[in-house]
């Protein structure tokens, strides 16, 4: 498992979220977070799926993002402000 694998995994096991450069099918690249990672799951061609729910407004859209195209990711843990009172 190589570094980029391993920083996944511990968000998805750790419950962190995860922000990352996208690359869509046109070649355009997009700064993505997933609060969450409720899964990561294959496709029918056998492609590396992470799925959770996205960075927006009120509303936490699920979303399906291709491992292969994604890239430079940063793994935050989410602090319980109770802990900063300590």
């Amino acid at each position: 498992m190589n570094l980029f694998q391993k920083m996944i995994a511990s968000a998805f096991f750790n419950g962190y979220s995860l922000s990352f450069n996208y690359i869509k099918d046109d070649g355009s690249k997009k700064r993505r977070v997933l609060r969450t990672i409720s899964d990561i799951t294959y496709n029918d061609d056998s492609d590396i799926l992470v799925c959770g729910c996205i960075d927006g407004d009120d509303i936490q859209p699920y979303r399906k993002f291709f491992l292969d195209n994604m890239s430079d990711p940063q793994v935050f843990k989410k602090i319980d402000p109770a802990d900063l009172d300590s």
